[in-house]
C-alpha cells in the first residue's frame, strides 16, 4: 500500500496474508476394490459391504483425505490405490492433518453381504451317495433292491447360511427322516432370507440281481423240495412209479 500523509509524504506498506495449515482430518471418500464405503464423519468410521465370499485379506483402498492430510496404519504410510491391507478385522487409520499435529483415528469395518447361494453340495441317504445336478437342481440316489425307502435319513451339506425345508419343515442333516416312495422336493432358502430354489430328490431302486428259486413243487411229490441256494440244486421226491417225462412244476423265482 502507498500511504500519503497530509504533508504529501508517502510510505509504502506491504501486507502479507499467510494461510494456517489445515487442521481437518477427514476421509472425504473411501472404497475397497470398487466397493464404496459409508463415511460417518461424526463417529470417524467407514463401513463397507462386500459380496459374500470375497477375499478381504489383500484389498486396496482408493480414498480422498482432507487437503494436506496424510494417512497411515500403524507406522505404514497409506497411498490411495496402491497400499494393500488385510480387512479380516476392523482396520484403524491414523489421519494426520496438514498442521502436522492434529490427528484422528478412523476405523474401517468390512462386512459380508448375506450369501445368495442355494445349492446342495453333498447328499446321501442311509449311506447311499446321491448324484447332484446343479443345473437342473436335482439329486438322484440309487439304492439296492429291497431297500425300505419309506423312512430314510438324509445326510447333506448346503451352501453356507442356507436352510432346507420339506413341506415347510426344517430338515436337519443326519436327523430328519422322509418317505422317498415318490420324489421329494427340498426348498433351499439362501442366507439372504429371500432367494429360494427348489431341489427334487428322486430315489431309484436298483434291479434285483438275485437268480434263485424261492419255491418248487410237483403235484406228485411226497415231501417238500429241498432247495440249496449255495449249490444251486433242488432235490424233490415223487411217488413211486411216477412218470418223470411229463411232470409239471410249480415254482417261484426271485422277484423281478
Amino acid at each position: 500500500y502507498a500511504v500519503t500523509s497530509g504533508s504529501s509524504a508517502t510510505q509504502n506498506w506491504t501486507v502479507t496474508v499467510n494461510i494456517a495449515p489445515n487442521t481437518e482430518t477427514d476421509f472425504v471418500t473411501y472404497d475397497l476394490d470398487g466397493y464404496p464405503g459409508i463415511v460417518n464423519i461424526g463417529l470417524h468410521t467407514i463401513s463397507i459391504t462386500v459380496p459374500y465370499g470375497t477375499n478381504v485379506t489383500n484389498l486396496i483402498a482408493d480414498f480422498n483425505l482432507s487437503p494436506q492430510a496424510t494417512a497411515s496404519i500403524g507406522a505404514v504410510p497409506q497411498v490411495s490405490g496402491t497400499t494393500p491391507n488385510n480387512f479380516t478385522n476392523p482396520v484403524v487409520y491414523i489421519i494426520v492433518a496438514g498442521d502436522g499435529t492434529t490427528t484422528q483415528d478412523w476405523t474401517i469395518t468390512v462386512n459380508f453381504a448375506p450369501n445368495t447361494e442355494t445349492d446342495i453340495l453333498s447328499y446321501s441317504l442311509d449311506g447311499f451317495t446321491g448324484s447332484i445336478n446343479n443345473v437342473n437342481h436335482t439329486v438322484t440316489v440309487t439304492v439296492p433292491y429291497g431297500t425300505d425307502i419309506t423312512n430314510m435319513v438324509a445326510t447333506f451339506t448346503l451352501s453356507d447360511q442356507a436352510v432346507a425345508r420339506v413341506s415347510g419343515s426344517v430338515q436337519q442333516s443326519g436327523v430328519s427322516s422322509l418317505d422317498f416312495s415318490i420324489p421329494v422336493t427340498y426348498n433351499i432358502r439362501a442366507g439372504d432370507g429371500t432367494t429360494l430354489q427348489p431341489w427334487i430328490v428322486t430315489v431309484n431302486i436298483a434291479p434285483n440281481t438275485a437268480t434263485d428259486f424261492e419255491s418248487y413243487s410237483f403235484p406228485q411229490q411226497t415231501g417238500p423240495a429241498v432247495i440249496n441256494s449255495s449249490n444251486h440244486t433242488i432235490f424233490i421226491q415223487v411217488q413211486y412209479a411216477t412218470s418223470l417225462s411229463g411232470l409239471i412244476a410249480s415254482f417261484t423265482l426271485s422277484c423281478p
